[in-house]
């Protein structure tokens, strides 16, 4: 499994249907979302767990799904860094 962070942002009128979908659709991410609302930042950041990008994707509510970024993301070294550009 590989670990993917997905960022979905919607509009602070969007907020309150927004939560309602994900507790309806989307309660494992719900759980795992780190929500930015109360700053006034209408966005949903969540690390997941997934065999692919697709697999994180519809973990998202319906409405979210084409919208939302989702990112494989690892922990990497900074020399792990310097190599992987170094390649390029």
């Amino acid at each position: 499994m590989a670990h993917y962070m997905i960022e979905a942002s919607h509009d602070p009128a969007q907020c309150m249907q927004m939560l309602d979908q994900y507790a309806d659709e989307s309660r494992k991410l719900l759980e795992a979302a780190e929500f930015g609302c109360k700053s006034g930042v209408h966005t949903a950041w969540a690390t997941v767990e997934a065999s692919s990008e697709d697999e994180a994707r519809m973990m998202l509510p319906m409405s979210q799904r084409n919208s939302a970024r989702v990112v494989r993301v690892e922990k990497m070294t900074p020399e792990a860094i310097r190599q992987m550009h170094m390649a390029a």
